[in-house]
């Protein structure tokens, strides 16, 4: 196992403890980093026992007495800008902490106060690494764009079971900002974030990661439950569920409100019923009543019930872009709404399924039968419907449907049903070209502008009004964006 430390070097980060040692000119004034820094670089004997290292010694102390690593174990990366002098200030320039940096590499091999005894060797000159963030360091979107490229090649030679420290004391507010916001993408959780203040003895272990990474999670997740994407949410909670629910009880109920609506959108409503149980026996208590509601609704799924669900899920679909899915809802609402038609209309099946259509019915009802040996392709040619041996489909149930509509006064008022389901057709009929169908062509937006003749947002309000003049009534709530609601009330905030 290895353990990266990562500091960021500010301009106090290194200190003349003997004040004497400097030239006189430094002695009395304020000295910039960089110019403090090249004095005690080219004139290292002088300053070898007069250094201080307030944030970087004790932090590496820490590390080795109080958590158990070892020098062997060790890698320190140190950050510390070195703007380019040709475009920077004067004043600018000379407050970069680069000379600081290759400081405090020197004495963590050599040896450094507060970290080693005299003479005593800290760490290998292999283990101990200088980065330069040649960008000015009050420039976020620079700064964090330097940061990303460097942490993000650490990152490649970290293994999981290795250990990540980020030590942010130092620095410009863009750079201690940034190097956190570049470390969460590069290590994840992986890396613990280190804060000393100059009157303490060892650093604190802050949570900043980890509370970016919650708010990263989260946030995912509402994104997800916006996009009605729930396979993706469900992964994405698994992934880290503390992160996102600290309560353990409401993590295992965000997990079957989770799993519930994904099985829902999936018509596998077996599963769905099933994790909604669940999900209330778990629930707390100001939630209950709400997913009992639910389920009394979900228990039982007449027609209108299943062509309002099919409803919701078209519509999400068409938005997450699954243009084959779309269309293979579009085929199902047409075969079942003209299918709930024909029952109203009196139609008579041979089996309990109603894959068959009743022969006998069907020669007890004067003119159908005509009917349907004397229907006619679009081009006119003979296509009759053959009903005595073939499952009913959306061909033969449109047909029926129309019959009595054309023959019957008092059914003659759904005619404009009839007729704006029909207009489904050539768009149901592209689930024929994708994978739903027979073929392995793909289907997009314009091939369903060109069959609809409208611009294909439009189908799913088309849908809306066809099941209100079926039904008497509107289509209702979404029962997705309820669940929504439901599980972005249990997330933290």
């Amino acid at each position: 196992m290895a353990v990266v430390l990562i500091a960021t070097i500010g301009n106090r980060d290194v200190q003349v403890t003997d004040r004497s040692r400097l030239p006189e000119a430094m002695r009395e004034v304020w000295t910039p980093a960089r110019t403090l820094g090249e004095e005690i670089l080219a004139h290292p004997e002088r300053y070898s026992d007069a250094l201080s290292f307030p944030i970087v010694a004790p932090v590496v102390r820490w590390l080795l007495d109080e958590e158990g690593v070892s020098k062997d174990e060790l890698y320190v990366h140190l950050f510390a800008t070195d703007q380019p002098q040709a475009d920077t200030p004067e004043d600018e320039w000379q407050k970069d902490t680069v000379a600081y940096a290759r400081v405090t590499k020197q004495h963590l091999i050599a040896g450094m106060p507060g970290l080693t005894a005299p003479g005593q060797q800290a760490l290998a000159k292999k283990r101990v690494f200088v980065h330069t963030i040649a960008t000015n360091p009050a420039r976020y979107r620079a700064v964090h764009d330097v940061l990303t490229r460097e942490l993000q090649a650490i990152s490649c030679h970290v293994k999981p079971e290795d250990r990540v420290y980020l030590e942010v004391t130092g620095g410009t507010p863009a750079i201690t900002s940034m190097m956190t916001v570049a470390r969460s993408d590069a290590f994840g959780m992986q890396a613990q974030c280190l804060y000393k203040e100059r009157d303490q003895a060892t650093p604190d272990v802050i949570g900043i990661l980890d509370r970016f990474r919650e708010r990263q999670a989260r946030a995912t997740l509402r994104d997800q439950l916006e996009l009605h994407a729930y396979t993706s949410a469900l992964a994405t909670f698994r992934a880290g569920p503390g992160m996102i629910v600290k309560d353990v009880d409401r993590q295992a109920t965000v997990e079957r409100l989770l799993i519930y609506v994904e099985r829902r959108l999936a018509f596998d409503f077996g599963r769905a019923r099933q994790a909604l149980r669940e999900a209330g026996q778990l629930a707390p208590p100001e939630m209950q009543p709400r997913i009992s509601r639910l389920r009394r609704e979900f228990a039982d799924r007449d027609r209108a019930a299943l062509l309002a669900e099919l409803i919701h899920s078209t519509r999400i679909k068409y938005e997450l872009g699954h243009y084959a899915d779309f269309t293979q809802r579009l085929f199902r609402f047409q075969e079942a709404a003209f299918r709930g038609l024909a029952v109203r209309m009196g139609m008579q099946c041979s089996d309990v399924v109603g894959k068959y259509v009743d022969l006998d019915w069907v020669r007890g009802v004067p003119g159908l039968q005509a009917h349907l040996a004397s229907r006619k392709a679009s081009d006119g040619r003979p296509n009759p419907i053959h009903v005595d041996d073939r499952p009913l489909n959306r061909v033969s149930l449109a047909a029926i449907v129309g019959f009595f509509t054309q023959s019957d006064p008092a059914w003659s008022r759904q005619q404009m049903v009839v007729d704006d389901l029909l207009r489904l057709s050539s768009v149901s009929d592209l689930r024929n070209r994708g994978l739903a169908g027979h073929g392995f062509e793909g289907i997009g937006r314009p091939d369903l502008e060109e069959a609809f003749g409208e611009p294909p947002e439009s189908i799913v309000p088309h849908l809306k009004r066809i099941y209100e003049r079926i039904f008497g009534e509107p289509v209702g709530e979404s029962p997705y964006d309820e669940a929504n609601a439901l599980i972005l009330g249990l997330v933290d905030r």
